[in-house]
Parts: structure tokens; C-alpha cells; sequence
């Protein structure tokens, strides 16, 4: 999912440096939704699950977990929200997932394969 990760990054940047419209023209948002399409498994299309947080003190967390949802909405993925902060055992869930015990908020699965690390999201 590097790809993914990567076009996700760029776009981020676009939206930052030139606007949300810019963006939204670019050729890499339909690279980042072929890769998120292929993801997706066609027999299950909330398979794609995002854990977030409803409680979080950091606006850079807010701001993550709304590009990721704001993204997917945008491009009628389906997806399930997962809220780690109702409980320490989603949180685990989560990291032990990623593959990685400090991972934060948010995380893309498609079922238990992991779509990427969010700062590179």
C-alpha cells in the first residue's frame, strides 16, 4: 500500500498548499481511489475499517480522522468507524494490527490487512 500512502500524502499536501477544488482535479485522486478500490473486498463493502477516536485532545488527530472519513464519504467507500476510546481492548486491537504498540489514531484495515500508517496517509 505504499502507492496508497504515498498519493494520500500528496493530495494532502495539494489540498494544504492550493485548495481543496485543486485537489479534487488532481490525477492523483483517482490513483489513491484505484488502489482503495482494489482494496476493498467486492463480496464484503464494509470491510474497510477505521478506528478512531471520539475523545481526543490533539487537533491533529481530528483533523486526520476527518481527511480519512471526509475522503471515503467523498468517494462512497463504505466503511465501519471503530471508537478505540470506548475501550482499552480496541486500542490493543488496533496496534497489535499495525503491527506497531504507539500506533494513534486513525488506522485503515481492510479486514485484518493493514492499508497504512496514517502519518504517511
Amino acid at each position: 500500500m505504499t502507492h496508497f500512502s504515498n498519493g494520500i500524502k500528496e493530495l494532502r499536501d495539494i489540498v494544504e498548499k492550493k485548495g481543496p477544488q485543486e485537489a479534487d482535479q488532481h490525477p492523483v485522486k483517482e490513483k489513491c481511489l484505484k488502489e482503495l478500490s482494489s482494496a476493498m473486498s467486492p463480496n464484503n463493502p464494509t470491510n474497510i475499517k477505521v478506528y478512531y477516536t471520539s475523545v481526543s485532545g490533539s487537533r491533529e488527530v481530528k483533523k486526520r480522522q476527518f481527511e480519512v472519513t471526509h475522503i471515503l464519504d467523498a468517494n462512497q467507500v463504505k466503511y465501519e468507524l471503530v471508537d478505540i476510546s470506548i475501550s482499552e481492548n480496541l486500542l490493543q486491537e488496533m496496534r497489535q494490527k499495525a503491527g506497531n504498540p504507539c500506533a494513534i489514531p486513525p488506522q485503515i484495515f481492510n479486514g485484518d490487512d493493514y492499508c497504512g500508517v496514517r502519518e504517511n496517509v
